[in-house]
């Protein structure tokens, strides 16, 4: 059986190394922090540039349905 010192020593060695796994996941979770507000700059760059992309295809599939016959001489 251990001595109430070294039961005492025993949890001060476990609530070291409960901080060393926290100081840990918070690096952890600090550096996905910083990978996911990349990711969302990086999206919205893509997004910029999307949006204009798709505000012209709108415009062209809001074209009169007899489009088709406006430009039939032009080959199509």
């Amino acid at each position: 059986m251990k001595t109430p010192t070294q039961e005492i020593h025993a949890l001060l060695k476990q609530i070291k190394h409960y901080g060393i796994q926290i100081s840990a996941l918070t690096a952890m979770q600090e550096a996905a922090t910083v990978r996911v507000s990349q990711h969302i700059e990086e999206l919205n760059v893509g997004a910029s540039g999307l949006i204009p992309t798709m505000q012209s295809q709108e415009k062209e599939t809001k074209r009169s349905p007899l489009y088709i016959w406006d430009n039939i001489g032009e080959g199509g």
